[in-house]
This record gives C-alpha cells, structure tokens and sequence, in this order.
C-alpha cells in the first residue's frame, strides 16, 4: 500500500510542476527542476499529511496535502517579472554617479549631508 500511495504523491507533485512549467514558462527555472522539486515536494507532504493523520485511510485528505505542499515549494521556484522597459528599477539606477559608493562618500550638493563624516570613516 506505501509503494502505491508513493507514486500517487510523486505523480500528484509532477502534476503540480506540469502546470506551473505550462502557466509560467519565463518565470520559473529549467522544467526538470521545477518537476523534480514538484514529484519531491508531493512525496514529502504525502508522507508529513499521513504521519499527522496517523496511518492510511485518508488518501483523499492526504493527497491534498501533497498538493498543497508541492504548489508552496514550487512556488518558491517562481522569479520575479522582468523589468519594464523604460522604467529604472531602483533609485540608484536613475542617479547613475551614486552606485557602488560606500557609506563614507561625499554626498552630493544637491542633497546636503548632516555635518562631517565621523571618526570610523578614516583619514581624509
């Protein structure tokens, strides 16, 4: 009955990654990833839901518990949109002499600092 109830979770999981690879193809890495960490994730919240419940005879309840656990770490699979076109992502990005400045660097006059900068800042 475990060997059954193990492939069910893993095919319910790749299930899972399947749909996410089809719906989001630019956003979510290599397919083989996202099925592996869906087939992994649908096994481990199978056997997490049919420990909690204590035992087999609730497939139906554990099944959506493998479900549900593989669509979370899948869903950690999935990257951030790409920036639109035009748009500056940060403010660092719209100012282009202010990157890659440490703490100590001269603030620019347009914006005046606080007063002199302090003694962990070194000579000057």
């Amino acid at each position: 009955m475990l060997v059954w109830e193990t492939i069910v979770f893993a095919a319910a999981g790749l299930v899972v990654g399947l749909t996410a690879a089809r719906l989001l193809p630019g956003r979510l890495p290599r397919r083989p990833l996202t099925l592996g960490t869906g087939a992994c994730a649908g096994v481990l919240g199978g056997y997490v839901t049919r420990t909690v419940l204590d035992g087999p005879g609730h497939l139906p309840v554990v099944l959506l518990g493998a479900v549900l656990v593989s669509a979370a770490l899948v869903s950690l699979l999935v990257r951030s949109r790409p920036p639109v076109a035009g748009r500056a992502r940060t403010d660092a990005a719209r100012r282009p002499g202010r990157s890659g400045r440490g703490r100590c660097a001269r603030r620019s006059p347009r914006r005046p600092g606080p007063g002199p900068p302090s003694a962990w800042c070194g000579p000057r």
